[in-house]
């Protein structure tokens, strides 16, 4: 069974959405999966978790490094055919502009939005040579749109990943490759030094998945440009 399923490559795997949505596919069984992010110890962890139920492969590293990326492509091209690629893996750094360092700045810009156009710019060369319908997702923010302060560089990045995810989408369409851009709001994760349980009221990172999931799987008939969600607590009246 596991041989017959197609592969979806993860990254920011080991901690956040990524993490979740591994375990959603896994225990769904729906599909095979490439998990990549930076703690090689959760990571391990989560294959050791999921094995049982699909095929799991894992890479270690920081998708800056072009070495990473090369690993990941290693396993994919030898997979059965890829269904899709999830790029969960993003990083913030916030500080007023007078005290922001651009060896930061530059981080954040190459972590959220270079890595990712080089990832995709090497997926899509199975893509394309397997000749099957395939969805690529890459995960934003509500900050792609709506600005907060000292945070000058995620917001750009966000931004910036967007209206790329928008412009790669018109390229590939005729090739069969959807792309979409999920752009949640407060999720409770570890993001931004808090940990889940701090973030009274956020989406949920299993929400976040399972709509992810949705976008994956719908009808390939169906082209899903951008999705944005948050928690109905928003609405709450305190």
């Amino acid at each position: 069974m596991k041989s017959e399923l197609s592969s979806v490559i993860i990254t920011g795997a080991s901690s956040g959405i990524g993490e979740a949505l591994a375990r959603h596919l896994a225990y769904s069984k729906k599909s095979n999966i490439i998990l990549n992010g930076r703690n090689k110890e959760k990571l391990i962890e989560l294959k050791s978790e999921l094995i049982n139920n699909v095929s799991v492969e894992i890479v270690a590293g920081n998708l800056n490094d072009h070495v990473i990326i090369d690993e990941i492509m290693e396993i994919a091209t030898n997979c059965n055919s890829i269904g899709a690629l999830v790029n969960c893996a993003g990083i913030g750094y916030f500080e007023s502009l007078d005290n922001f360092d651009l060896n930061k700045f530059n981080e954040v810009i190459s972590t959220n939005l270079t890595s990712v156009f080089k990832l995709i710019q090497e997926v899509v060369k199975i893509l394309t040579v397997q000749n099957k319908n395939s969805t690529i997702v890459n995960v934003s923010s509500d900050a792609d749109e709506i600005p907060f302060l000292n945070a000058s560089a995620y917001c750009a990045s966000k931004a910036g990943l967007k209206l790329m995810t928008k412009s790669l989408a018109m390229e590939l369409a005729p090739k069969g490759i959807r792309l979409c851009t999920v752009s949640p709001g407060r999720v409770d994760t570890y993001f931004n030094g808090k940990k889940p349980g701090m973030r009274p009221g956020a989406l949920s990172a299993q929400e976040v998945a399972e709509v992810i999931d949705f976008v994956m799987h719908c009808s390939q008939n169906i082209e899903i440009q951008e999705v944005r969600l948050d928690s109905m607590s928003r609405f709450s009246i305190s």
